[in-house]
């Protein structure tokens, strides 16, 4: 991952930008284009949606020798893919390749005008980059290999002024960034160093925009790979995780960020170069965006919609996993594999699992329209089959739905739904229930009964429920081992409880970093643990832009513990 992590949104003057060296054309068949002077660029693509969104990709491929740096083989393949996929949800796209550094505002002028016409705009970019000074450049075909301080802003493309003229005049902007596919110094300056700091293709600073989000293919100090094969061309993983992603419809940002995580670190955790893991900062603050809008769900379909079969969906869920996983990720999951009409019509044959699944779809609004009456009869019909996972389920919708009803009877049910998921030793319910049982939120409180439910249930892998043994129980230092156990595996989710724990013992000190590894990871409490943690020097030397920083991606997501938000909104409003 190459580039700072700093844009200001300005409404200040456009600045240059590149003509287009040749590239493929690859108009889409029964699709409009858009505006003809579009066409004077050459666009790998150019389709005109009648959605208010506009997909605007660059993928640099041909840096040839000449250049100094290494040819890439598959930005213009990425693009090309890109297009077909934005086109299919009714983007408006213009994709350019093997851009070239010969100084011009027009197609900087073409991207603002477009982009003023639509509410949102996603920007994807693949090829190689660098950071320096406080600024991030992109770096066309042609740009020399040595370069001054002077002459960067021409012979390279500074990021921000790409997004300032994209915010100055669209609601929201994402951004993809698919560079630093190699460890190449990519340019050299003679003045580097001193106080402006070296050239690196990794930086990774701040953010300062309240409109923008972007998603960067791998972590700090960490190579993207250009293919998803290692033994041959394709497409980058990043690429083509952004494609699956967008088939389903109903993910919120967050939701669709964690997607393209798990694709990308599933296809590359068998690389010898190591698992590349996406990063994502958002500046959106806690409101829901779509890149793929939630859809009714066409019912009629189906009756003669392909039945998922009980081995399909073991291998894809095995029960252990089940027990474990995030719901929102099970159903983000299910949903990439197959489609909601899919899901449908095996939940209509019985199948207790695909009921959770269509359940939770309704009840989160993930694929489908949100639809608590639909919900509420799936999670319903897959609990009526002691089907623990639904049975956990559906206590927990009836508790969330419609809290203010939460009383009496409903407690009395919602009690009896995860009792009944406990003695079949399901963790996710033995968890709830503690919970519950220690504060006294469904109407009864038993703090012995809720340690023993935290006992059993972080014998069963759940991290939460170790955090809680520990915290709660009688045996810490048995529970820390446990957890200990869990982040050594590789579960970032150990990281994150860990770093919770040493939080309410007020030792952040002596766990930063696993606050580190979970913040990175994207969980928001241990980004705000760690933003407090640079704010209070815990651990880590006082650095207010990194507080900053970290501040601000924990107020971004909406799983933020209400308790948290004030802390972090108190110092970083304060600024």
């Amino acid at each position: 991952m190459f580039l700072k992590h700093y844009i200001r949104r300005t409404r200040r003057n456009l600045a240059a930008m590149w003509l287009l060296g040749a590239a493929l054309v690859v108009p889409l068949d029964g699709q409009q284009s858009l505006a003809s002077d579009v066409a004077d660029f050459d666009p790998v693509c150019n389709v005109r949606g009648s959605s208010a969104k506009l997909a605007f990709l660059i993928g640099n491929s041909d840096y040839g020798i000449d250049s100094g740096r290494d040819a890439l083989a598959n930005p213009a393949k990425d693009i090309a893919s890109l297009c077909s996929s934005f086109a299919d949800l009714d983007y408006s796209v213009i994709g350019v390749s093997d851009v070239k550094s010969s100084a011009s505002q027009s197609i900087l002028s073409l991207l603002q005008r477009e982009a003023a016409n639509v509410d949102t705009v996603v920007i994807y970019y693949a090829g190689h980059g660098f950071e320096y000074s406080g600024a991030n450049f992109l770096v066309p075909v042609d740009a020399p290999t040595y370069s001054s301080k002077a002459l960067l802003q021409t012979d390279f493309m500074p990021l921000d002024q790409l997004l300032q003229a994209v915010g100055s005049v669209s609601e929201f902007t994402l951004v993809f960034l698919d560079a630093c596919r190699t460890r190449d110094h990519v340019v050299t300056i003679p003045d580097e160093g001193g106080p402006d700091g070296a050239i690196t293709a990794l930086g990774f600073q701040q953010f300062e925009f309240d409109n923008q989000a972007v998603i960067f293919a791998s972590q700090k100090g960490a190579v993207a790979y250009d293919s998803l094969s290692p033994s041959g061309p394709d497409t980058s993983p990043f690429a083509a995780a952004i494609s699956q992603a967008l088939l389903v419809p109903g993910l919120p940002l967050n939701e669709y960020f964690g997607n393209v995580t798990e694709y990308v670190r599933q296809n590359t955790k068998s690389f010898s170069s190591g698992q590349q893991k996406p990063f994502y900062y958002s500046g959106f603050g806690n409101v829901k965006h779509y890149l793929h809008e939630p859809k009714s769900l066409d019912t009629g379909n189906a009756v003669e919609a392909q039945l998922i079969t009980e081995d399909q969906i073991s291998n894809l869920f095995p029960a252990s996993k089940v027990a474990l996983e995030d719901g929102s990720a099970l159903l983000t999951k299910a949903l990439s594999k197959y489609d909601s009409v899919r899901w449908l019509a095996t939940a209509a044959t019985g199948n207790a699992f695909a009921q959770y699944v269509v359940g939770g779809m309704y009840h989160y609004g993930i694929g489908v329209e949100v639809d608590f009456e639909q919900a509420e009869k799936w999670l319903r019909m897959s609990a009526a089959q002691d089907y623990a996972t639904g049975l956990t389920a559906l206590a927990y919708f009836l508790q969330k739905s419609d809290a203010d009803d939460a009383q009496g009877l409903l407690h009395a049910e919602i009690n009896q739904l995860y009792e009944k998921a406990s003695t079949m030793n399901y963790p996710k319910a033995q968890s709830h229930l503690g919970f519950a049982l220690w504060n006294g939120t469904l109407g009864i409180t038993d703090k012995d009964r809720a340690k023993s439910l935290f006992t059993a249930a972080s014998e069963n892998g759940h991290a939460y429920a170790t955090f809680a043994d520990a915290y709660y129980g009688d045996n810490r230092a048995f529970a820390m081992a446990r957890l200990r156990s869990f982040a050594a595996a590789g579960r970032e989710d150990g990281n994150n409880w860990i770093c919770e724990l040493f939080y309410l013992e007020n030792r952040v000190e002596d766990a930063v970093d696993d606050c580190r590894i979970a913040a990175e990871a994207g969980f928001a409490g241990a980004r705000a643990i760690y933003a407090e943690a640079y704010r209070y020097a815990w651990g880590v030397e006082a650095n207010s832009k990194e507080a900053r920083f970290w501040g601000r991606l924990a107020l971004s997501q909406f799983d933020l513990a209400p308790n948290k938000r004030l802390r972090l909104e108190s110092f970083i409003s304060a600024r």
